[in-house]
């Protein structure tokens, strides 16, 4: 991070993007609506599939073969 004070280390370039607006408070459009019904929205893909796994008990398809972990989508668990 770039930002004063900060030692958040970023690596991923839209990762850092999105940390810098928590710095300057950019008002970031809440596109993604829970699918199941809550209405509750988010920023990002990934939190709304851990609010649904989190408060709705929703399985993930995305699973570890090896430790049960499970993850937003198969690219994420490719990578683990």
């Amino acid at each position: 991070c770039t930002y004063p004070s900060c030692k958040r280390v970023l690596t991923n370039p839209y990762t850092h993007q999105i940390h810098m607006r928590t710095h300057i408070r950019v008002p970031s459009p809440k596109t993604f609506t829970c699918t199941l019904g809550c209405g509750e929205s988010f920023t990002r893909r990934h939190d709304r599939q851990r609010h649904e796994v989190a408060l709705h008990g929703k399985k993930c398809k995305d699973v570890c073969a090896k430790c049960e972990r499970s993850f937003a989508s198969r690219q994420t668990l490719d990578r683990h």
